[in-house]
């Protein structure tokens, strides 16, 4: 049995609780491993799955030192807490490389003992991206080299071939020989019971207001730069010339961007009566309904190394425009389950789109049907259950 606590202390806070119950249930899909999620939320126990909200409204605080003490303290509960229940393996996230986070690095591996796995989402942290550096922004504690932490953690889990050959690129040119890496698909896919069927998608969009006779294109998640918003404002200012009959549904909180500048656009540009712009959280609850209610997801990203909304969107059977990035042709073909626009290209997004609104509700569920097919083909959970264990066997083994 291998006994395995994972440390995310975002949680909800960043749209993250719904990765760590889907890698939790994951994960224990093999009966000979136990996990302990560690989070701001507690999620879905069962006989191998506990959760401990150790970091419950801890980026709520508006007092930074109080959010750093509640935080620190967190980590060091979640620390004692898996010492105490024998586990082997601590299982960290990066998304960036910070102060923070190679403070729980060093805490996990030097201070209690434990082999330390972490996947790395992003191989470089967004925060800065598009924002000038300046004595206000300019976040120096995200500026930890990954080198760091490539020396330091016994093994490092990434999400795409693309993260995977950046992290090699990256260990090659600081010279790390020895490299305990492994690409092994996240755990984004919705365990919703949901279907694409008419029925369910009236009911979702009754849930979450969605207007009955438009086709919705959904932009889902947080508003900050490099998802390139801008891009899909742009090209629907060309659209609106072409087809009416479409709806654009912004959902999500905004974080270092500029809602204003959004808002000026589109009122600017006559776009208010085809945009629906919900800059905020999204309940849990309601997440699978906006999924299930959109008939186009649109994924315009400047640069990714995985997107949870993609694989989200290929598990609702919707039909998917994304960018041209190396994560996105990992599991879309273009014209066959999806589509990829050139990135930042708001004349090709546009003409791409009308092509997509001028299709018939049997073509886009054709092509939603074959974008769940083919996650179904890499996203075998009881094999990407099986990959994490061997992985965690093979570093709980080396002395």
């Amino acid at each position: 049995m291998i006994k395995v606590g994972i440390i995310e202390p975002v949680g909800s806070h960043g749209g993250n609780d719904v990765y760590n119950n889907s890698l939790a249930k994951t994960i224990a899909k093999n009966e000979k491993m136990d996990v302990v999620i560690y989070s701001s939320d507690s999620i879905e126990e069962s006989s191998n799955i506990k959760s401990k909200s150790f970091f419950k409204n801890v980026y709520n605080q508006q007092i930074l030192l109080k959010k750093i003490f509640k935080y620190i303290f967190g980590i060091l509960k979640s620390m004692i807490d898996a010492k105490t229940r024998r586990v082997d393996i601590i299982h960290l996230h990066f998304f960036g490389f910070s102060l923070l986070d190679y403070f729980n690095l060093l805490i996990a591996k030097y201070i209690f003992r434990f082999k330390v796995v972490g996947t790395m989402h992003d191989i470089k942290s967004f925060a800065d991206f598009g924002n000038k550096n300046n004595i206000i922004n300019f976040q120096w504690w995200r500026k930890v080299n990954i080198s760091n932490f490539i020396q330091k953690l016994d093994g490092i889990i990434v999400h795409t071939d693309y993260a995977k050959k950046t992290v090699l690129d990256k260990a090659k040119k600081y010279n790390f020989k020895t490299l305990n890496l492994a690409r092994i698909y996240g755990a984004d896919f919705d365990y919703s019971s949901l279907k694409n069927n008419k029925k369910d998608i009236l009911k979702s969009r009754d849930r979450v207001n969605f207007p009955h006779n438009k086709k919705i294109i959904l932009f889902f998640g947080q508003i900050k730069k490099v998802k390139n918003l801008l891009v899909v404002l742009k090209a629907l200012k060309i659209v609106k010339k072409i087809r009416k009959d479409f709806y654009l549904i912004i959902a999500g909180k905004v974080w270092r961007d500029d809602i204003l500048s959004y808002e000026k656009f589109i009122s600017e540009n006559k776009l208010k009566q085809y945009i629906d712009l919900r800059p905020e959280f999204v309940n849990n609850n309601d997440v699978p309904y906006y999924f299930n209610g959109s008939d186009i997801i649109i994924i315009p990203y400047k640069k990714i190394y995985n997107s949870g909304v993609l694989i989200r969107s290929m598990s609702y059977s919707k039909t998917i425009i994304a960018s041209d990035l190396f994560p996105f042709k990992e599991f879309i073909e273009n014209n066959v389950n999806g589509f990829l626009f050139k990135n930042d290209n708001h004349d090709d997004l546009a003409k791409q789109l009308i092509q997509i609104l001028d299709y018939d509700q049997e073509k886009l569920e054709r092509i939603g049907y074959l974008a769940k097919e083919s996650l179904q083909l890499k996203f075998k959970i009881n094999d990407i259950s099986n990959q994490y264990f061997n992985f965690y066997k093979k570093i709980n083994e080396k002395k």
